[in-house]
């Protein structure tokens, strides 16, 4: 692990003091140069900024490419397209279908 990284400010949108480690990173994963990926999978550890991509990206469909660059590339899922294809599938979540009933229920 690197000592004293400080991760690159790809987070336009946030107070600079208040954002989340997760957040710091899904937003590399998503707008960093391939060096500054790599620096952060050495200093945070390559299982953390995979769930991160695995919880925060792989659902996103505008992200698409990216997600297979990433798969193959950066957290060495397989070199078969197809294989890459079915693990990104099988790991999407879907955003909008939070389970609302659940929650309802225990409000009664």
């Amino acid at each position: 692990m690197k000592q004293n990284y400080i991760i690159p400010d790809y987070t336009w949108s946030y107070k600079k003091d208040s954002v989340p480690l997760s957040v710091k990173v899904e937003h590399v994963l998503k707008y960093g140069e391939l060096y500054e990926i790599n620096d952060m999978i050495e200093s945070y550890g390559h299982n953390y900024c995979k769930k991160i991509w695995i919880d925060k990206i792989i659902s996103d469909k505008r992200f698409y490419r990216l997600n297979y660059f990433l798969a193959r590339f950066i957290f060495n899922i397989s070199t078969n397209k197809e294989e890459i294809f079915e693990f990104i599938r099988s790991n999407k979540k879907d955003r909008f279908n939070l389970n609302r009933t659940d929650s309802l229920k225990s409000e009664n």
